[in-house]
């Protein structure tokens, strides 16, 4: 609470939270490992998962943005870590 309290007085309220960062390893479904699955679902859902929960226990409002991809409406072959990670995204939000 006491650095939430300092950061509200250096930059304000927060009012929206936009998850933008990605990773977007190329690969394929047979090469694919357990770390490279493990690496992009860190950065491509577990971090936005982090920021919002601690945004909404620390926020009195505002606005959550998760950047999805067109590619969930189909498949991508050549990225299947980064397809998995964004659907499991798109789940959670």
């Amino acid at each position: 609470m006491l650095i939430r309290h300092h950061l509200d007085q250096i930059a304000g309220r927060l009012d929206i939270l936009v998850n933008n960062a990605s990773t977007y390893p190329s690969g394929t479904l047979e090469a694919l490992q357990l770390e490279d699955l493990t690496a992009s679902i860190g950065i491509n859902a577990w971090a936005p998962f982090s920021l919002c929960r601690a945004f909404s226990c620390s926020a009195s409002g505002g606005r959550i943005v998760n950047m999805l991809d067109a590619r969930l409406r189909g498949y991508d072959f050549d990225h299947p870590a980064y397809i998995l990670s964004k659907h499991l995204l798109c789940h959670m939000t």
